[in-house]
């Protein structure tokens, strides 16, 4: 399987939406977009003057950059030689000429016409650019195209290399297409009302997990494997199908110390059975404590149109407003736009305000605590709730969020105990939290 994000040595790897990033404190960082097919390196300026290669020699002389790898100046016309003179294994041969890619065919009607509204327009979503950055070339580019995907390529290079020049842009609304379940497909700015059965009866449902000890090896200290195969059984009994699972880790050191999204063969989003393999062998560390730019990331990946959506965090640090760069107002708009329901299983036990017999306290939302009698007859305890102190020193501002969001708290210490207490606490709260999502989703139909 191929796992990301990786690290090997200084050098990393890792995935964010479309976009594929290999960096190294050595100084270099290369980002691909993979929907695009438009990749940008750079590096540091302490190269400067030292490389040379297919993308140029670093020095701002144009006049060299068709040096070869044995120091001989070429032609701009003789693409050919240079980009063979680079090769850095003989048994790798160019099967295909550079002249077999920019011979002349016949430019289709349609792309004529996305052409000129990316480049010839005076209300091309590109015009701030023109001035700036030249579009003659990636003009030359679009027509060349076969296909409308081909020509959006050539819009997206040009807008990439206007915002060096500090002219930010927007994707042409053009090229940008939203894929609902049903089939249909429609662009940026098109709106689409879904009700009663056109809404999807389906969940992604995010784990943002906190890379430090109190989550290490978590599949096993924490019998956490169950967890997500409960909760989408008990989804699945409440009508709601094809739910998808993602991963996103924070915290850690080198590569997982900012917040990553877990991807294997490819995939950001699986089912609840294989959700175990993004979780085993998680490196934990003592990097950054930000839970809400963590909550943020895991708010832009691309999620599935119309579907409810949920985020489960596991945290280890306290959710303290000094450890945030973003402040609560802008987590919580975010969440309440998104319709997402945030719930939370802390590092910790709950306390009550006077003791009193209770029968495993597992986890409580905004009205009710439930405990180890719902694992068979789930019935909550609404009374219990008001002697229930809430955690406002492990989870701060975070709490406010739970329960704004008609979210719920519970507790992980059940899930560190034997394995019967474990499953027991899985089914509670996969209890809890699927009934909030279906009673969620039914708001929309």
């Amino acid at each position: 399987m191929e796992r990301l994000p990786t690290q090997i040595g200084d050098s990393y790897i890792h995935q964010h939406s479309d976009i594929l990033i290999v960096g190294s404190s050595s100084g270099f960082t290369l980002e691909c977009n993979l929907k695009f097919h438009i990749c940008v390196f750079e590096m540091s300026g302490w190269y400067f003057g030292k490389t040379a290669g297919l993308l140029g020699t670093y020095n701002n002389e144009p006049s060299d950059d068709f040096t070869t790898r044995y120091k001989s100046r070429l032609n701009i016309t003789d693409i050919n030689t240079f980009g063979e003179s680079w090769h850095v294994n003989n048994t790798c041969e160019m099967t295909t000429s550079i002249a077999d890619h920019t011979s002349v065919h016949t430019v289709p009607k349609n792309i004529i016409n996305l052409c000129s509204e990316f480049f010839a327009s005076k209300v091309s979503q590109l015009n701030t650019c023109f001035p700036k950055i030249p579009k003659e070339s990636f003009m030359n580019m679009c027509l060349s195209s076969t296909n409308e995907k081909d020509a959006c390529i050539s819009a997206v290079s040009y807008m990439n290399l206007c915002s060096y020049a500090n002219v930010p842009l927007r994707i042409p609304d053009t090229c940008v297409t939203c894929d609902l379940l049903n089939g249909t497909r429609i662009k940026e700015g098109e709106f689409v009302r879904l009700q009663g059965s056109e809404v999807p009866r389906s969940v992604d449902v995010v784990f943002i997990i906190e890379a430090k000890e109190c989550n290490k090896d978590i599949t096993k200290s924490k019998n956490f494997g169950n967890v997500a195969e409960l909760l989408d059984k008990e989804l699945t009994e409440l009508k709601l199908t094809q739910n998808r699972y993602a991963v996103v880790v924070f915290g850690g050191d080198g590569v997982f110390d900012e917040p990553r999204n877990m991807i294997i063969d490819g995939n950001v989003f699986t089912t609840s059975k294989f959700v175990s393999h993004y979780l085993n062998n998680l490196p934990t560390g003592n990097g950054n404590k930000d839970i809400f730019n963590a909550i943020i990331f895991a708010y832009n990946l691309i999620f599935r149109p119309g579907v409810s959506r949920c985020f489960i965090l596991l945290p280890c640090s306290e959710c303290n407003k000094y450890y945030m760069e973003h402040d609560y107002s802008t987590v919580h708009q975010l969440l309440s736009e998104g319709a997402v329901t945030l719930n939370v299983i802390m590092n910790d036990y709950f306390t009550m305000q006077k003791e009193r017999e209770v029968k495993t306290l597992f986890g409580i939302d905004k009205r009710y605590v439930y405990t180890k009698r719902d694992t068979k007859e789930f019935i909550r305890d609404q009374v219990l709730r008001k002697s229930i102190i809430l955690p406002k020193s492990t989870l701060g501002p975070c709490l406010s969020l739970i329960l704004e969001t008609n979210g719920t708290v519970f507790s992980g210490k059940y899930l560190e105990t034997d394995k019967k207490t474990s499953k027991k606490m899985s089914t509670v709260f996969a209890k809890a939290v699927g009934q909030k999502i279906a009673s969620s989703a039914m708001c929309g139909l």
